[in-house]
């Protein structure tokens, strides 16, 4: 969509052009939608480990829709590099798979699967050890497509090759 993608150039430059005032409205502002907006931006910024860390620290905010973007922009960050993905910590976001909100879950999951891409066992045996019972909860959900994120999880901790889980 050409429109759209014009769009998050807009994104892009007005971001790269106030990082600045972008961290301090996501650490500091009392209106959890501009805190979710600076969330967003912040993701079309140029990766970097204040960036991952500031994402990372949104990711705890005390709003959903705050969580959401920052997780959702850590996440693009961990799909585009197994170097990138590298840089974020897994606790955060583990915790998160414990939520009782679905859209922490459903973030949190994505994420993860993300991180668990090179299939580190020291990632895998935390996984096991610290959200096993919450994977097993989502893998048992009817509905397919909020199920699947967990299943596949489970299938990476069990050493079940990708091509079977696809």
């Amino acid at each position: 969509d050409p429109d759209l993608r014009a769009k998050e150039l807009e994104i892009r430059e007005f971001a790269l052009a106030n990082e600045a005032l972008l961290r301090t409205v996501l650490s500091s502002s009392s209106d959890a939608q501009h805190r979710a907006i600076a969330a967003e931006f912040l993701g079309y910024v140029n990766v970097s480990a204040r960036q991952i860390a500031d994402l990372t620290e949104a990711a705890r905010d005390r709003d959903e829709g705050v969580r959401n973007n920052a997780v959702r922009a850590l996440g693009v960050i961990a799909s585009s590099s197994q170097q990138r993905a590298s840089l974020i910590r897994p606790e955060p976001f583990i915790a998160l798979l414990k939520s009782d909100k679905w859209v922490d879950r459903n973030k949190g999951g994505w994420l993860m699967i993300n991180l668990t891409t090179s299939r580190d066992p020291k990632l895998l045996k935390q996984l096991r050890k610290e959200a096993m019972d919450a994977l097993v909860e989502m893998a048992r959900w009817q509905f397919a497509g909020h199920a699947s994120l967990a299943r596949r999880l489970l299938g990476r901790i069990a050493g079940i090759e990708e091509a079977t889980l696809d």
